[in-house]
């Protein structure tokens, strides 16, 4: 099937690493007015990250006052109405989840770190460097804490199993299918295997905001590039892949647009969802 502008559109929302970021983590100014543009054609916008609410508020202001509608963090845990600062919906791992993800980590030899709000905490000893790479990579407080000290007192979004990319392949074959049908797996990166309660996920999370709005699955698109981003390119009336995804989501996509190294979010804004492109092909 051919897509192009013809369709109408509501709802766009759009990965952040790979996909709306370049490699230096940064938005380019060629994909910051394609989702103007976007926005000015009464769409709604929203970010979709494993990262945190508090960790993507710089991009808001990057693309704009008023640009971003919504925001759905931690790969699908928390809805969040960025004009009104509004949690729409949450879905946190509590005391009784801490403890089956901890022995997870302790069997399969994975490091772990449970992530909330405003803070990292990891029970392990020396803590994984992936966990320290994290909190790097997203600025939060790093929080060495056994499990005892924290189990009741907070709701992490979501926890992180992190090691080698042949370690978590190998560890995802080791995990019980009782957890893994408890639970929301998936591979936010190669170091990297996310866990969540069993209905979060950005697929769930990218419908349940839609039925909130009133948006047909038809009206929405997704950009996406890596398997946390399966579930909302399946889910989306236009589901469009980056050149730099893995395999399974260009299967799943409608379309693949061009990298997030040559602004694959503006050319896939522009060839497939803007009415009135006023971008020049020679931007990419």
């Amino acid at each position: 099937m051919e897509y192009g502008v013809d369709e109408v559109y509501k709802l766009i929302a759009f990965d952040m690493d790979g996909t709306l970021l370049n490699e230096h983590k940064v938005i380019t100014k060629e994909v910051i007015e394609a989702v103007r543009q976007a926005k000015s054609e009464n769409v709604k916008i929203v970010l979709c990250s494993g990262r945190s609410y508090q960790g993507l508020k710089q991009y808001f202001e990057q693309l704009g006052q008023n640009v971003v509608d919504y925001c759905i963090s931690f790969n699908g845990a928390l809805i969040t109405d960025v004009k009104n600062e509004k949690n729409l919906h949450e879905l946190s791992l509590h005391e009784e989840d801490i403890h089956p993800i901890e022995r997870v980590s302790e069997e399969t030899g994975l490091s772990v770190h449970f992530v909330t709000e405003k803070n990292i905490y990891t029970p392990n000893n020396p803590i994984g460097k992936y966990t320290i790479h994290e909190a790097y990579l997203t600025n939060m407080p790093l929080i060495y804490s056994p499990h005892s000290q924290f189990a009741g007192e907070v709701s992490p979004y979501k926890a992180l199993l992190s090691g080698e990319k042949e370690e978590i392949e190998q560890a995802i074959e080791k995990i019980p299918n009782e957890i893994l049908n408890t639970y929301t797996f998936v591979r936010s990166g190669d170091f990297y295997l996310e866990v969540m309660k069993k209905e979060a996920g950005k697929g769930n999370a990218l419908k349940y905001l839609a039925d909130v709005l009133g948006i047909q699955k038809e009206e929405v698109v997704a950009f996406g590039d890596h398997e946390n981003d399966l579930s909302m390119i399946q889910f989306a009336g236009l589901g469009i892949a980056m050149a730099n995804a893995i395999d399974e989501v260009k299967k799943a996509a409608k379309v693949v647009t061009k990298s997030n190294q040559e602004n694959g979010v503006a050319y896939g804004l522009m060839k497939w969802v803007l009415k009135e492109a006023k971008l020049l092909p020679s931007s990419f």
